[in-house]
């Protein structure tokens, strides 16, 4: 059956996943936030390269966050010691680490039905494999420091570009 032989209803139930609208909604908004994220990330690091923004675009285009927060990493590590962008990308580190491994969790993982308001995801890779419970209020939480992360980014690149100085 082509999509235009299916009824609304047949359709909805086709793309049923087991979990709530709120659920759904949540994921969506980690969805929106990690990719800012990233592409906030991207331009921080495209601002420590300097140059023309073409330049930057150009080294930091299609790279995967790991590849482009150790990047900044490094590049943060040439400037002066006590410096506001390289103290900033140090202390943000661990953190996109783990709200973008929790991302990868709720993305990529196998849901399974939920039980007491309470999903579960599977997700395997290379170093096993390890289920989750997320709660709507625990995805919500994912979705919070991912807009928070991608906030601070947006400052620090302000930063680094000479847009604003660090006090302002």
């Amino acid at each position: 059956m082509s999509h235009e032989e299916y009824t609304a209803e047949d359709l909805a139930q086709l793309r049923d996943t087991d979990l709530g609208d709120q659920q759904l909604i949540a994921m969506g908004e980690v969805a929106v936030w990690a990719a800012r994220v990233e592409r906030t990330l991207a331009i921080v690091v495209a601002s420590l390269i300097g140059g023309t923004p073409d330049a930057g675009a150009l080294v930091t285009n299609g790279l995967p966050f790991n590849r482009l927060l150790e990047l900044g990493s490094q590049l943060a590590t040439r400037r002066p010691e006590g410096d506001t962008v390289r103290k900033n990308i140090e202390r943000l580190g661990a953190p996109m680490r783990l709200a973008m491994e929790s991302r990868n969790h709720l993305l990529h993982g196998e849901w399974v039905p939920w039980s007491e308001g309470i999903a579960k995801a599977t997700l395997t890779r290379t170093r096993g494999t390890r289920e989750r419970e997320f709660s709507v209020r625990a995805v919500e939480d994912v979705a919070n420091d991912l807009a928070n992360l991608a906030n601070e980014l947006f400052w620090l690149h302000l930063v680094a570009s000479g847009q604003i100085r660090a006090g302002d």
